[in-house]
């Protein structure tokens, strides 16, 4: 069972996760909606324990980060990267092409979260991190096809 403490962490995660699904979303969708709101619900709904970790852990490695900020405070714009590279009108673009797009999205969570400048970094780095993902379950469908046509081939063979 949870304790109050930890049933207010996860309140406040679904929080950030909207408001960064919610970001995501806004931008760039016009002509694909619904499929950009899928790609972009189905990327909020895949950040994992791994993910959480990762963010962490980078967080803790950046150099002359500000001492006043804490990863809790800069969460939202990891996600918001991460989320916003699996909306398909983002999928052939670099982070500094939709950077103008999610800065625009992030001026309403700055004054609880930081301006645009103070996060762009952890956005880029979500966004990586979300590219990355994506290109490694491309290998791996990939894989899998050629695995399956090569299973084909063998048994038309046999």
């Amino acid at each position: 069972m949870l304790s109050a403490g930890d049933s207010q962490r996860v309140a406040e995660l679904m929080r950030e996760t909207a408001a960064a699904k919610k970001v995501a979303t806004q931008m760039g969708n016009s002509g694909h909606a619904s499929r950009g709101l899928r790609a972009v619900v189905e990327a909020a709904s895949s950040l994992s324990h791994e993910d959480e970790a990762y963010f962490r852990e980078h967080y803790d490695n950046v150099p002359n980060r500000a001492a006043d900020r804490a990863y809790d405070d800069v969460r939202p714009a990891y996600y918001l990267g991460q989320i916003a590279s699996h909306n398909p009108n983002f999928l052939e673009r670099e982070f500094t092409e939709v950077e103008p797009e999610l800065e625009r999205g992030w001026a309403e969570y700055s004054e609880k979260n930081g301006t645009w400048i103070s996060v762009r970094d952890y956005a880029a780095e979500g966004f990586r991190r979300g590219r990355s993902k994506l290109d490694e379950s491309a290998r791996r469908a990939v894989a899998e096809q050629s695995a399956r046509t090569t299973n084909e081939l063998d048994d038309r063979r046999a």
